[in-house]
């Protein structure tokens, strides 16, 4: 029989040592390590810095050397945005060493007249301190994106003043720093006139104009702010038990709020579970659709996609600023912000703009990759795995689908990124946090993955620049299709057999000696949930049962498998992804 990801697989062997030495084996790699630098991305480092073969060839070391700094594309980013940080806007440094919120990046872009210790106030108000910080502005209205977590309400209702009083100033912000309508017909911003700009300089009111200035300019009427939250109202209230909740419109006059009702990592999960064992069945099943709607995966896609047009619509058709959260602000929200970015902005359909958006919503800002993925020390917690980003993927992959010629990158750029999330290949996605990245010197000790996927290979050949400045996608289920390439690995042609056809095929056995290159080939594969059980007498023949229930660090990542087929197939990619980024073959 065809292997599982989902069922026992038994390999007799002819003697106990043998079924130890491949237990030990098969324990080392879907094991969660012990240290950090267990993971394949550190000494394939180490190797390939050593190798001559790598030095030598220009081409291939330039493909594998990382990336700028986060606080230079931080402000190259502020910059092409054109925030008024002269004026409306901004950098606050009060995280530069991860005090104010260890999980959020150095920099955060916040109104000019909230100083940092009203940020230190309101961290406290915030789940696990995750605070409002603007990621996005729209350059035509002055409308911005900005991500926090949700408040510490509690049962009795807490409120925080200086909490209102930031979101107020994000909403009297936008309003100051109008974009593109507030420019003169030179292109220079108009402002205040200074003895205007003086009596707004108070914390909470829009800041002072540049000193000599004496264009007059109308302030407009400051817009609601719309708060998307992604779950529930009664996820919401629910959460109040817990010491966190929502914003109540009495304390936010400025504000207004809209639940989303998108489902958890544990609904997700359930979810994804389902949806690979329906894809680890026979192919031949008649109701195979009918039971696909029963795994609710492009139920949730839709949802998903639904609350980011909610995002974009308010951005773009009403000018209104927006702020996303969830609970902790790490798995639903970048899904629902990277995703409006997405549709509302040109650039982040680039190769380079899209690996800026997934830097800074997924990376910075502290989405938990060690935790979702399950790779790393202390990972081996499977109530905390989820394939969120996976399911951003598949979102992209759905808007790809629909606007083929928007996108610079092809689907094989999205395929191959899938799979690298999850083979510890690269550093990219290893720890969940940017400060546990520099304290492990994870980005001087391992190669990215971005500069691997700017080749020739990935580009979309169908591209047009700014053929649709704004997408608005199609969301409801019907026009949604599952994403065969990755959960069937049916990509390059390897399609699932029926169990007819497996008839003709014999089973492939497990060599017996020689086995060492083969599991390390694949060191540091993750899954979600695991285990190995050895059977058999002492001195006879031996087998081991080896049962993978997780998410596989593949690109099949929810696939049935033989050696013939997806198994060795995506194994192989990983190995020759290694070739290719060490050898050019």
């Amino acid at each position: 029989m065809p292997a599982s990801f989902t069922s026992p697989n038994r390999c007799s062997f002819a003697t106990s040592e043998q079924c130890s030495e491949w237990h030990r084996r098969i324990t080392l790699s879907i094991g969660v390590p012990e240290t950090l630098e267990a993971l394949f991305a550190f000494p394939f480092h180490a190797w390939a810095s050593e190798s001559p073969t790598l030095n030598q060839d220009n081409e291939w070391a330039g493909r594998l050397q990382r990336v700028g700094s986060f606080e230079d594309e931080f402000r190259r980013e502020a910059e092409r945005l054109q925030f008024d940080l002269q004026g409306a806007w901004r950098i606050s440094q009060a995280n530069a060493e991860f005090k104010l919120c260890a999980s959020y990046p150095r920099l955060l872009l916040v109104p000019a007249c909230i100083s940092d210790d009203t940020l230190q106030n309101v961290a406290s108000f915030r789940s696990s301190r995750r605070i409002p910080a603007v990621v996005w502005r729209h350059q035509r209205t002055g409308a911005v994106i900005a991500r926090c977590s949700q408040p510490e309400v509690g049962w009795l209702g807490w409120r925080n003043s200086k909490d209102e009083q930031l979101l107020k100033a994000l909403s009297d912000a936008c309003s100051f720093d109008r974009g593109t309508q507030d420019r003169s017909s030179d292109g220079t911003r108009r402002t205040r006139t200074q003895t205007d700009s003086s009596e707004a300089s108070s914390e909470g009111s829009p800041p002072r104009s540049p000193e000599g200035s004496h264009e007059e300019v109308e302030m407009d009427e400051p817009k609601k702010i719309l708060i998307v939250d992604a779950r529930s109202y009664t996820s919401a209230v629910t959460n109040r038990a817990r010491g966190g909740g929502c914003e109540c419109a009495e304390y936010y006059p400025s504000a207004e709020i809209q639940f989303m009702s998108l489902g958890n990592i544990h609904v997700i999960r359930k979810s994804f579970h389902a949806l690979r064992q329906l894809c680890a069945s026979q192919a031949d099943i008649p109701n195979w659709l009918g039971l696909l709607e029963r795994t609710l995966w492009l139920q949730h896609l839709s949802g998903l996609l639904a609350a980011s047009m909610v995002v974009s619509h308010a951005i773009e058709r009403n000018g209104r600023p927006v702020l996303v959260h969830c609970s902790d602000g790490w798995d639903r929200t970048p899904q629902i912000v990277a995703t409006a970015q997405l549709c509302l902005d040109p650039y982040y359909r680039t190769i380079e703009g899209f690996r800026v958006l997934v830097e800074r919503e997924w990376l910075s800002f502290g989405h938990k990759f060690a935790d979702r993925c399950g790779h790393g020390p202390g990972s081996d917690e499977t109530n905390e795995r989820c394939p969120v980003f996976l399911q951003w993927l598949d979102c992209v992959h759905q808007i790809h689908r629909q606007f083929p010629c928007s996108f610079e990158f092809d689907m094989g750029y999205l395929i191959k990124l899938a799979q690298h999330s999850h083979s510890c290949l690269f550093g990219t996605f290893l720890c969940n946090t940017v400060k546990e990245r520099q304290e492990n010197s994870v980005p001087d000790r391992t190669f990215s993955v971005w500069p691997f996927l700017s080749g020739p290979i990935y580009k979309n050949h169908l591209y047009v620049p700014n053929r649709e400045r704004v997408l608005w996608p199609a969301h409801n289920v019907r026009d949604l299709r599952l994403w065969t390439e990755v959960y069937l690995g049916s990509w390059g042609g390897h399609n699932q057999q029926s169990a007819s056809e497996v008839a003709d095929y014999p089973s492939a056995s497990v060599p017996s000696g020689g086995g060492s290159d083969v599991v390390s080939a694949v060191v540091g594969v993750r899954s979600i949930g695991s285990g190995v059980d050895t059977t058999g007498p002492p001195g006879g023949p031996s087998s081991v049962n080896v049962a993978v229930d997780g998410m596989a660090s593949t690109a099949s990542v929810a696939s049935s498998c033989s050696p013939e087929q997806n198994g060795s197939m995506t194994k192989t990619r990983s190995y020759s992804d290694i070739k290719e980024a060490t050898s050019g073959g």
